[in-house]
């Protein structure tokens, strides 16, 4: 059974979203319309190591299908091998969630003249 699943994430900004995916090693598909286990999905498309089908952001929305679910006591196990947390936080979104926050502020310093670098 595929479990189509829905997230609210705030990413406006695509370049930072582009450059957040690619921080993460993961492979930055771009705008277009990418296929998940029993539809076609429109939005800004990364893929991401181990995941069978893409993540995909539109509208404020990050959307995926990992073609089964099925659910624990204590959070969602998808078919990909992704769990979610006892809230539904899925690791990974959360940490696109993090690098983008990192590259909107950066882009946002840099496109006022402002010197930027991360520090560890």
């Amino acid at each position: 059974m595929s479990h189509r699943a829905t997230a609210k994430i705030e990413m406006a900004n695509e370049a930072a979203l582009q450059a957040a995916c690619e921080a993460q090693g993961w492979e930055w598909l771009g705008k277009g319309s990418y296929r998940q286990y029993h539809a076609d999905v429109a939005g800004l498309g990364m893929k991401l190591p181990g995941w069978r089908y893409p993540l995909v952001i539109d509208n404020g929305e990050a959307i995926f299908d990992d073609g089964s679910r099925y659910e624990t006591t204590f959070g969602v196990t998808f078919g990909h091998g992704k769990t979610a947390d006892e809230n539904g936080r899925v690791p990974e979104l959360e940490q696109l969630k993090g690098a983008y926050a990192i590259q909107a502020a950066k882009q946002a310093a840099e496109a006022q003249g402002w010197y930027t670098e991360l520090a560890d």
